[in-house]
């Protein structure tokens, strides 16, 4: 779409109003940034994710652990 709008400028180029050459520049300046942005996350941010998301999900898991050790525990001292 952002393709077809600049090309409907290029038979006429020479004739653009400045309004319309205003308009072109910035649908060129967008075309060439998402041209040039990047198509995958930067590894450290995507490593702070994951590291993030797993904290919790690890928290309940050693809480769990080692609730059921001391639960064992008790039971053991309290049984005969």
């Amino acid at each position: 779409m952002l393709r077809r709008r600049i090309d409907t400028f290029e038979p006429r180029f020479a004739d653009l109003s400045p309004e319309e050459t205003e308009n072109l520049r910035d649908l060129l300046f967008l075309h060439h940034d998402i041209r040039d942005a990047p198509t995958t996350p930067a590894h450290a941010r995507t490593l702070m994710r994951t590291a993030s998301a797993l904290i919790l999900p690890t928290i309940i898991f050693l809480v769990t652990v080692f609730g059921e050790v001391s639960a064992e525990r008790l039971l053991d001292a309290l049984r005969p």
